[in-house]
């Protein structure tokens, strides 16, 4: 019977092989060259594996020390076949984790040194137009079986896909001018850039065309979607009445905090404004800001000035030596003379010695 750092192992190099991008994206060496099948076949492929595996994984023996390891295996495939079986993966479109979002990226990923590395981008950047021809088959798919994100997401995909193509602002062709090929290299990397951009700009058009009349105007996608992405992304299991009553209890509390603050600094900036404006000009404002607010937003507007060549490098040594006097002295004043402590003594011992 398999143990499970067999089973761990088999696992990683399978899903490596159907999932490059994934794999570069874990460090792993050797898939450099590859895209990842985003067809509806090569989700299927993923998913069968992740079934195969969690069904080694249940009849597997944990040896001393495996046991976390098998737990959280079979909690990862667990969700993963979830969300699979939901349709997210296939339908998942968004503005941060998305496909469109991975396959420019991992771009970012990959090293451009020598001769090996321009091969592999040449290679992988050539492999872009069939990756996004099977992602539009998937995620027609997908749509036709009701399953679309919302307007904004698939909107602003659209407008990421056009800005990576953007005349003088290509991606690809500014990943070739950084790898800085020569000759033959450059050539290739040229045509396989020019490929991946004009695939990149298709995917945008089509999201645009196609995707977005379909899609929903809520950006909600329900409580058992919700449920599941939930546990996916903490990799447990959590009350989500209790975690959205507590959400709303933060955001009113740092709502009053903001209040209490803004009712402290209004009145200063009020007074200081109009004679920093007559006086300080054009810099009325950050005077103002640096006058009226106390030892952090002091500090922050200090470092603010000097960034924006408002005020010199002594400039800032000596207001930031002001500001923390500013905040230590009456501190200090206060803890020297006006303690409450130190009153009630006093009043005790006069009134000792006056005979009370």
């Amino acid at each position: 019977m398999a143990l499970i750092r067999d089973i761990a192992d088999r696992y990683v190099e399978q899903a490596a092989r159907l999932d490059p991008v994934g794999a570069t994206s874990a460090g792993l060496t050797g898939f450099d060259h590859l895209m990842t099948d985003l067809s509806p076949d090569g989700f299927a492929a993923r998913a069968a594996l992740d079934r195969a595996t969690l069904a080694e994984l249940e009849q597997a023996v944990a040896a001393d020390g495996e046991q976390v390891a098998r737990q959280a295996m079979i909690e990862r495939l667990t969700v993963s076949g979830q969300l699979y079986e939901s349709g997210a993966t296939t339908s998942e479109l968004n503005v941060i984790a998305s496909w469109p979002q991975s396959v420019r990226q991992i771009f970012d990923l990959m090293p451009l040194d020598d001769a090996q590395d321009h091969s592999n981008l040449a290679a992988r950047m050539a492999a872009v137009p069939a990756a996004y021809a099977a992602l539009r088959s998937t995620y027609s798919d997908a749509a036709a079986q009701g399953r679309v994100t919302s307007r904004r997401q698939v909107a602003q995909c659209a407008r990421q896909c056009a800005d990576w193509t953007a005349a003088g602002a290509d991606f690809y062709a500014g990943l070739v001018d950084r790898a800085g090929p020569t000759g033959a290299a450059r050539a290739e990397l040229d045509r396989a850039a020019t490929a991946a951009s004009a695939a990149t700009a298709e995917l945008g058009q089509f999201l645009q065309a196609e995707l977005l009349p379909l899609a929903s105007h809520r950006d909600a996608v329900g409580r058992e979607r919700y449920a599941l992405a939930s546990r996916a992304f903490l990799g447990a299991e959590i009350d989500l009445d209790e975690a959205y009553a507590w959400g709303w209890a933060e955001v009113i509390r740092i709502e009053q905090e903001m209040r209490r603050v803004a009712a402290k600094i209004v009145p200063k900036f009020g007074g200081v404004y109009p004679l920093a404006r007559r006086y300080t000009a054009p810099h009325a404002a950050f005077t103002t800001l640096l006058m009226s607010t106390g030892l952090t937003f002091g500090t922050i507007t200090s470092l603010y000035g000097l960034q924006s060549g408002i005020i010199d490098q002594t400039q800032f040594s000596l207001l930031i030596s002001v500001v923390v006097l500013s905040a230590i002295i009456p501190t200090a004043i206060a803890q020297r003379f006006y303690q409450p402590h130190a009153v009630a003594a006093e009043t005790a011992s006069s009134a000792t010695e006056a005979g009370l």
